[in-house]
């Protein structure tokens, strides 16, 4: 069957589930048999000639791959599997979230609870007990950032299995943990995020420099050290530039080393009598050295 991995994979399925044999023919393959056989001659594409090239193409070669019948049972039931647990693990660290919310809001929170709705309630909230309210606070913006990690880390997995077939276990850690198994070197791939001190690709690129204390993924290079080290005394602007798009290309493309995979970006919402207020695009994010309150 021509493309029985794609369009024709149903088919393929209910055939091969009957006791059918079924190989799944490449539409090029079928193509070129199409146009190099003499029974096509002039005649205009039709099903007909479809069929019969797709039937030659399939007796003439061994090497096609045979459909499984139970193989895409099984591929669904693995990931339906996946994702019961995955949803599991979130509604847990979810009730988790409820239960701390309870006991610092009055009566906790109704309706459902969402990252989002968790986030701006906990932005509102100033425990004014002793110690233990203040844990909670502190315990429940943790479980927050576990749930935000693994909705991230949930979506990564996917697109490797996707699109690499690599199969990936995620884990959400504590920021303390993360920092000391990734100091270790004990990790094949971390998630993580940083935001640059000054408007300068420099800021990101010298962090991952042979020598940089930054530098934890054992990641060296003599080209790219030469580059970041000629960048930082280049007094030309484009051919200073022009560098910094070098190192940049050898640690994106040629090397791997990490891989952009989302910009965070911010709605903000401000009452009209707020004046003064001064947004930075990098290091501080909110000043309010020059903001004032507009009596109304």
């Amino acid at each position: 069957m021509e493309n029985a991995s794609g369009l024709g994979r149903h088919l393929a399925g209910t055939l091969a589930a009957a006791g059918k044999s079924v190989v799944d023919v490449p539409p090029k393959l079928s193509a070129r048999v199409r146009v190099l056989s003499s029974f096509a001659g002039n005649a205009r594409k039709n099903d007909s000639l479809d069929a019969l090239a797709t039937a030659l193409a399939a007796s003439r070669n061994g090497r096609l791959a045979v459909v499984d019948p139970e193989a895409t049972s099984e591929l669904l039931r693995l990931l339906s599997e996946r994702r019961e647990d995955l949803v599991a693990e979130r509604t847990s660290a979810l009730n988790r979230l409820h239960g701390l919310l309870r006991d610092l809001l009055p009566g906790g929170v109704g309706g459902t609870l969402s990252a989002h709705r968790a986030a701006r309630i906990l932005r509102g909230i100033r425990p004014k007990g002793g110690a233990s309210a203040h844990l909670r606070r502190r315990l429940a913006s943790e479980v927050l950032r576990d749930v935000r990690t693994r909705d991230v880390g949930t979506f990564l997995q996917s697109q490797f299995e996707e699109n690499l077939g690599a199969k990936v276990q995620v884990r959400a850690l504590p920021v303390n943990n993360l920092l000391q198994q990734t100091a270790a070197g004990d990790y094949d791939f971390y998630h993580g995020g940083s935001i640059a001190a000054y408007n300068d690709p420099m800021d990101f690129l010298e962090v991952w420099s042979t020598h940089s204390p930054l530098n934890q993924s054992g990641f060296s290079n003599a080209q790219y050290d030469r580059l970041v080290e000629g960048a930082k005394v280049e007094t030309d602007p484009t051919r200073r530039l022009q560098q910094l798009a070098q190192a940049e290309k050898i640690l994106i493309e040629e090397e791997a080393v990490l891989a952009p995979t989302l910009h965070v970006c911010f709605s903000r919402l401000i009452r009209p009598s707020v004046e003064g207020l001064v947004f930075h695009p990098y290091g501080v994010f909110v000043d309010f050295k020059y903001a004032s309150i507009r009596e109304e």
